[in-house]
């Protein structure tokens, strides 16, 4: 069976990031639309959406959100994924709020971790209300696993009556409190998830080439940005880390999947806009 095109997810922004951490970080609707036209162009097929405020601030009000997603749909064909963590200090009402807007994808943390600057809490009461909203909503939920227990609790929460067919799971490891992101973490954490199950990964730092080795090898995809990705005020932007990966796969024989074929392999009857940029 021919092994299936490479799934790349932009992650541009982050919760946290400034303009003083990067001149090229995008924080309005205009410069996200902005990197998701040209992401899309350099192989990029899914865009992972951090709203800000007026003045750069992480914030989930859903009007904001709401301006966000239809830049993108105005620039891009890529699948919108909306992230429902925002920063720490977002209250899990805000967090449910936000799902109004029904992005093609939204994430779903199944377990707290620790990061640098304080503590993600995610309650297993608070994630399986979330799961049961994103569903009701007819959103596809992305699961993000930060931590090997986060994919046993997402993996126990499918079980359950609202079981999927072909769950979708970003794997982001080496965040500080959770997986490294070594090829025996990856190897453990994908054991522990669903068979027919879509992934994506992230190695989180300055030098990802593990995980994106491992995601080329043995998942459907990668995830890049300066999100997890931001080595200094100087160092590669989106785009050129977008276009490392999809040079990385390349160089394996790995063909990257359009936005049209990416929303075919998830499973997503969203917005299209276009066929989306031939790929090689």
């Amino acid at each position: 069976m021919p092994i299936e095109p490479l799934i790349v997810t932009v992650a541009p922004t982050g919760g946290k990031h400034t303009k003083d951490s990067h001149s090229g970080i995008p924080l309005t609707p205009e410069e996200v639309a902005d990197v998701a036209a040209k992401a899309e162009k350099a192989g990029a097929s899914v865009i992972h959406v951090h709203v800000r405020d007026v003045h750069g601030g992480s914030t989930l009000n859903p009007a904001r959100a709401e301006e966000f997603m239809a830049a993108v749909r105005d620039s891009s064909n890529l699948i919108f994924e909306l992230s429902t963590g925002g920063n720490l200090q977002h209250l899990q009402a805000e967090r449910l709020q936000v799902l109004e807007i029904r992005p093609e994808v939204a994430t779903i943390s199944c377990g707290s971790v620790n990061l640098a600057d304080g503590v993600f809490i995610n309650t297993r009461e608070f994630y399986g209300e979330l799961y049961r909203e994103i569903r009701r909503l007819g959103i596809v939920p992305s699961f993000e696993i930060m931590d090997l227990g986060h994919a046993t609790a997402a993996a126990r929460l499918l079980r359950g009556e609202l079981a999927q067919e072909s769950p979708l799971f970003e794997i982001i490891a080496g965040t500080e409190g959770g997986m490294p992101s070594s090829t025996l973490a990856l190897l453990a954490c994908l054991q522990e998830l669903p068979a027919n199950s879509h992934v994506s990964v992230s190695g989180v730092g300055a030098d990802p080439t593990e995980a994106w080795l491992f995601g080329l090898v043995s998942a459907s995809g990668i995830r890049v940005g300066m999100e997890d990705n931001l080595v200094s005020s100087g160092g590669p932007d989106n785009i050129d880390l977008v276009s490392q990966v999809v040079g990385l796969a390349r160089s394996a024989g790995r063909r990257v999947a359009t936005t049209t074929e990416a929303r075919w392999l998830l499973g997503l009857q969203g917005p299209s806009n276009a066929e989306g940029p031939e790929r090689e």
